[in-house]
């Protein structure tokens, strides 16, 4: 019994209004959203509408030329580390992004993805200094300037007594302090982790929408020969697609079920059985 009460069924298109509080303020739109299965599973969600948020966090981050940035990208394979690179200077032509930008992109590609095998870092000074730097990297131009490369794998195990090590993270702590960030990169790319928080002295930049991990178009589908191609698309490791949810069975066992001629209970076990 839903009468005097906030709740209500939704059952045909109707306007969506918000209700409002004790003092006639609207409050944010809400609703419950069931999924109930055939078998037994149901599912419940319930959806609140978005009514604003905190006040957007203001950043003194720059970077310019005497204040360069740290950009970095990695990926699990060499192929996949230049599609990235390809995305991102995609992504930097195809939304004309200024240099305002620059700083909440290289917190975001610093702080928002995980670090993987293959690594690349650039020092950059503006937003067409690190689309120039990309380029080059993609047609495979040597000696970059403010550009490195490297492989965890094979510095894995020496840069592991070094994380550890209280000297150089205190070492890493006054590079830092003095922006010397041609070291950080050189050792981030070799595999070492370190707070990227400590970049920024105040409030740094807001995360933005990047372009994410760019994953192998790779098919993994049986291929369909001449010995599979007569039994319904059915596994070469089967003898015949015995099946019969194809036809109408299906649709005949829920009329059953429906028409009270077969319970739930003996129309599971007959699926099971099939």
């Amino acid at each position: 019994d839903l009468e005097n009460s906030p709740f209500y069924l939704v059952q045909q298109t109707r306007e969506w209004s918000a209700m409002p509080d004790e003092c006639g303020r609207e409050l944010p739109r809400r609703a419950g959203v069931s999924s109930f299965g055939f078998g037994g599973v149901n599912a419940h969600v319930v959806l609140e509408e978005y009514a604003g948020g905190a006040p957007r966090r203001q950043s003194t981050a720059r970077i310019s030329q005497e204040n360069p940035g740290l950009v970095v990208l990695s990926a699990k394979t060499p192929e996949r580390l230049e599609d990235y690179a390809r995305l991102l200077m995609a992504a930097i032509e195809d939304n004309g992004w200024d240099d305002d930008v620059l700083p909440s992109l290289a917190y975001t590609l610093q702080v928002g993805r995980e670090a993987m095998e293959e690594r690349l870092a650039f020092i950059v000074s503006s937003t067409e200094h690190l689309r120039e730097k990309l380029a080059a990297f993609l047609v495979g131009k040597d000696g970059i300037d403010d550009l490195y490369r490297g492989q965890v794998k094979r510095n894995k195990e020496a840069l592991a007594v070094f994380s550890a090590d209280e000297e150089l993270q205190e070492a890493l702590s006054k590079w830092i302090a003095k922006g010397k960030l041609h070291k950080l990169a050189d050792l981030w790319v070799k595999g070492l982790a370190f707070d990227w928080g400590k970049l920024y002295t105040e409030n740094p930049p807001q995360r933005m929408s990047l372009p994410t991990y760019p994953f192998a178009r790779e098919r993994y589908w049986v291929p369909l020969t001449a010995n599979n191609a007569g039994n319904g698309g059915a596994s070469p490791m089967l003898k015949r697609n015995g099946s019969r949810f194809g036809d109408a069975y299906y649709l005949g066992l829920v009329d059953r079920v429906v028409d009270g001629n077969l319970s739930v209970d003996a129309a599971v076990q007959e699926m099971s059985d099939v």
